[in-house]
């Protein structure tokens, strides 16, 4: 999976309203986009939604989801137990690791 996948799965996780779209050099990024009113107004880009690179948001999603952390062996690792079960995941970024588990939490259990 790589970084752009992660971060829709999290925005789908989260129930964040984005559109994939791409900066002048072709990279794409996932840009945050307003709620949809009904009325047929397109959608108005408010910012970029990226917890792999965005500390601050991926410490909310962290806390929110009540992740723990713990340094491994030049990896991160990450876990959650949900309704008695537990989800560990690791990666070579905190960021990606909390995504992860998240995303593997949430593969038919809602937080």
């Amino acid at each position: 999976m790589n970084d752009l996948e992660i971060c829709k799965r999290i925005a789908d996780i989260e129930k964040i309203y984005y559109i994939e779209t791409k900066y002048s050099d072709g990279v794409n990024f996932l840009g945050l986009v307003n709620e949809p009113d009904g009325c047929g107004t397109p959608p108005e880009l408010i910012g970029e939604y990226n917890p792999l690179t965005d500390d601050a948001l991926c410490f909310q999603l962290m806390v929110k989801h009540k992740i723990t952390m713990n340094w491994h062996t030049a990896e991160y690792k990450a876990w959650v137990m949900i309704k008695a079960k537990s989800y560990s995941v690791a990666a070579r970024t905190p960021n990606k690791a909390i995504c992860l588990v998240i995303i593997e939490a949430n593969n038919g259990v809602a937080l």
